[in-house]
């Protein structure tokens, strides 16, 4: 993954690298079972430790890219998003995206984010298909993901949705 990558979402958010001192607000939101839920993710108890393993982890894995999402001015980490299992040969990847604080969300942050590394990936990194896996309960994430050019190509198990967009469909 390159550190330096930086991507200016417009003048109120960036997304750029996360930075150590976010470890403990990262801790928090791998705390938050309503997250986990929303996330798709199996909740578990996560200490620092765990937080610090996960981000060296997935900073050193050359199929991903690890982004915070920050609010300009401030340099507040509101969200993380991801790209996982790039498969470079194909120019695919999986996309994963969360508004960490419940106040945070429904303000189209993630959206907006999502949104630019779309564009990114799209436009500078050649990709071809995204896509990504949402629960069919989770209506605000599904109507934006919508908004945004994803379509439902799956439904998988658990009321899991799997949806796409792809390059070629977007002007």
């Amino acid at each position: 993954m390159r550190e330096d990558l930086e991507l200016k979402v417009d003048s109120h958010l960036v997304l750029k690298p996360l930075l150590e001192k976010d470890f403990v607000t990262i801790k928090k939101w791998k705390n938050d079972r309503d997250l986990s839920i929303l996330m798709l993710s199996k909740f578990q108890h996560t200490d620092l430790q765990d937080v610090r393993q996960w981000y060296v982890k997935n900073m050193g894995d050359n199929n991903q890219i690890l982004l915070g999402i920050y609010l300009v001015g401030t340099n507040k980490l509101i969200g993380v998003a991801r790209v996982m299992f790039i498969n470079w040969d194909a120019k695919e990847a999986e996309l994963g995206i969360y508004i960490g604080n419940r106040s945070d969300r429904g303000k189209e942050y993630g959206s907006k984010a999502f949104a630019r590394i779309i564009r990114y990936l799209f436009m500078e990194q050649d990709f071809n298909r995204l896509f990504l896996k949402v629960s069919r309960t989770n209506r605000f994430a599904m109507k934006s993901y919508l908004k945004l050019g994803f379509k439902e190509e799956d439904e998988l198990e658990n009321n899991v949705v799997l949806m796409a967009i792809y390059k070629r469909e977007i002007a």
